[in-house]
């Protein structure tokens, strides 16, 4: 049993005039700033009813639900509570439920009155059909109000918390996954933007000088702003997008803009008011993260169909609350929009697992392939020396074949590789190309059209010998059509197809490459690598060097040749000056040893190519060689070397040739 009171309410403005209460219309109970010039102010609301026979005799209580802004609450005169401040621009306690004691004494046998003032400041409202009822019906009605409305809530944000700090300590030990950087931010910005939920369950709160108006700029507002802006970069680092510079203005404009109206904003008031256009705002990027999100899925990202599962709650969620909350006025439903990101935040916890556990499992099994290869290798090669018994006769005429073999395959692959370096207008190129025995395992060539340099490739295949000669000279071919063909293309897209390529078509041989490909207009570069050695630049003002990468991510790729490696690869883009100059190599300049043992290395690289001076690219690559011929001595190579010096120039082709045959006669 239950007196309703969601019915037959009379309001007035002015309690002192009883003659000025006339009838509320029920669906004005959630929009009672309606009913106000100003829409601020106060309203008194006047219920009068009869207690049935069923309730009495009974504790009773007064169940109202979530009222905005704040309430005073009596019956028949005597004042029973009241949640929230009278003062203006004050905490609204609009989230909290008012549940208040019934006196045996305030009651009478007759007709009873209930009234309640509500503090109104463009909005007020009595949501969740109150009534007065046993004890226990009231209390167990506020007791799941509050938990859907504001419980749950806190959950989720200590829940948030927790996760936060998990993936800000695994960024921390991995910083070049910026994703988990990027989740802890979004969790930790959640948490505190549900606190609009739940910060009358704080003990303490509100605190002295608590600034109503501005904790709704900050954590009511502005935070959705910041958190969808979050999502996409998230989604963006996690999926391995490169963003077009315009893309990312927009949507920070789309973050901005709004941010600097709710800042503006001089009173609650105008704040509520622009809330829902602001809002469209979130449309935007939104809209940013589906796209990436479909895309990846037509591209057979392993990760999209799940991202795409787990996106789509809070999508749906967003839109609903906008519609319901702001469109229909119904603020009886409760928010959804944060149970729906926290199906997105276990949605992209498994993703995030799963990718952990995937690549942790590909790489045991490419160490226990591996391993087994390896043994399986060496009982063959002990079974086939026990078996043959070559005589030193069969032997030497074995290797005297295999050394006219390796001439042979050496002919003709050097016949693939460019000789000389080409003359090119605005460029001066020069190379060294040293094979440790008769066929390389390294790749390089020039893509010239007229006197126009295009691009440059350097590749490095695993192993030596007949086989990796072999790759070489297959891989050429296929990178050499793939430059040419995906030359519209991101230049990250083609290093994907010429992957995909190499794998299709050198079929059960071992061997992996790894590599870089510079692709050139005018000035700019284009770079891409593939689990290479870095790219090293060269100021022509001041001789400084450093590798070509961007801070804080991991842009070297994977390896070429491997199949179900998920890590893609990144272009970077650049420009080159005059006399500015790039430094190409394969890994035996740098993992080259002396006879003490110690490696060429990095850094002795850099330091000779920034004192190489300010001559053509030849006097560059002379006097990086020379330091490491000098470093090795006597040591011989133990892997094949290939060295570039590509020089941004002025002068035409004609120019340059002058120069190298005035070099070559002194």
């Amino acid at each position: 049993p239950r007196v309703l009171l969601d019915t037959g309410w009379l309001w007035s403005l002015d309690n002192e005039n009883l003659d000025s209460y006339v009838p509320l219309d029920p669906s004005k109970m959630s929009s009672l700033e309606q009913l106000m010039s100003g829409k601020k102010g106060f309203i008194w609301l006047k219920k009068e009813f009869t207690v049935p026979a069923s309730l009495a005799n009974k504790d009773l209580s007064c169940y109202l639900g979530r009222i905005t802004m704040a309430d005073r609450t009596w019956l028949n005169g005597i004042f029973i509570g009241g949640e929230g401040s009278p003062l203006p621009d004050s905490l609204s306690e609009w989230n909290k439920v008012r549940l208040y004691p019934v006196p045996s004494v305030a009651l009478e046998d007759g007709v009873n009155t209930l009234l309640v003032q509500i503090r109104v400041d463009h909005e007020g409202a009595i949501v969740s059909n109150p009534f007065i009822g046993t004890r226990e019906d009231a209390r167990f009605a506020a007791l799941t109000e509050t938990f859907w409305n504001s419980t749950i809530n806190l959950l989720c944000a200590a829940i948030m918390i927790i996760i936060a700090g998990y993936h800000f300590l695994l960024y921390i030990k991995r910083p070049v996954e910026r994703e988990n950087l990027l989740f802890s931010l979004i969790n930790m910005v959640t948490a505190v933007y549900l606190s609009n939920f739940y910060i009358t369950e704080l003990p303490g709160m509100p605190m002295a000088g608590f600034s109503f108006l501005w904790f709704q700029k900050i954590v009511a507002n502005a935070m959705t702003f910041i958190v969808a802006f979050m999502i996409a970069s998230f989604i963006r680092e996690f999926l391995g997008r490169k963003e077009h510079v315009a893309v990312l203005g927009l949507r920070f404009l789309c973050m901005a803009v709004p941010l600097i109206f709710v800042f503006m904003a001089p009173d609650y008031g105008s704040l509520r008011d622009m809330r829902l256009w602001t809002q469209l705002f979130i449309l935007p990027p939104l809209v940013y993260i589906m796209y990436m999100a479909v895309n990846s899925l037509l591209r057979k990202n392993r990760d999209s169909a799940a991202l795409l599962w787990g996106l789509s709650p809070l999508v749906i969620s967003v839109l609903l609350d906008i519609a319901l909350h702001q469109g229909l006025k119904m603020y009886s439903l409760p928010y959804i929009t944060s149970l729906g990101w926290q199906m997105v935040v276990l949605s992209l916890l498994f993703v995030l697992a799963s990718r952990f556990a995937r690549a942790r499992t590909e790489v045991e099994v490419l160490n226990v392939d591996l391993e087994k290869k390896v043994a399986l290798r060496t009982i063959e090669l002990l079974d086939a020396n026990v078996k043959m018994k070559l005589t030193n006769e069969d032997l030497e005429d074995a290797r005297t074949k295999a050394d006219r073999d390796m001439r042979m395959a050496a002919f003709v692959q050097q016949s693939f590789f460019p000789r000389k370096a080409p003359l090119v207008s605005g460029w001066d190129i020069a190379f060294a190309f040293k094979p440790m025995s008769g066929v390389s395992g390294d790749l390089y060539d020039f893509y010239v059209d007229k006197d126009e340099l295009h691009g440059i490739s350097l590749f490095d295949v695993s192993g030596h010998g007949i086989a990796a000669g072999l790759v070489t000279m297959l891989a050429k071919t296929i990178i050499y059509r793939q430059f040419y063909e995906g030359f519209s293309s991101i230049l990250s897209n083609v290093m994907s197809m010429i992957d995909r390529k190499i794998i299709q078509e050198k079929g059960d041989i071992e061997n992996y490459l790894t590599g870089m490909i510079l692709r050139i207009s005018k000035n700019k570069i284009e770079y891409v690598s593939a689990g290479h050695p870095e790219l090293l630049y060269r100021s022509g003002k001041n001789a400084s060097v450093r590798p070509v990468s961007i801070e804080g991510k991991d842009s070297r790729g994977r390896m070429l040749g491997i199949d179900g490696l998920s890590e893609g690869y990144t272009a970077i883009g650049f420009s080159l000056h005059e006399e500015d100059s790039l430094l190409l190599f394969t890994d035996c300049l740098p993992d080259a040893r002396n006879g003490k043992g110690e490696d060429f290395g990095l850094e002795r690289i850099r330091d000779a190519f920034s004192r190489s001076g300010e001559g053509l690219a030849q006097d560059k690559l002379d006097y990086v060689m020379n330091a490491f011929h000098s470093f090795l001595g006597d040591v011989p190579l133990s892997d094949d070397l290939t060295v570039i010096v590509l020089q941004k120039t002025n002068r035409n082709k004609e120019a340059v040739s002058l120069d190298l045959q005035g070099l070559d006669q002194g």
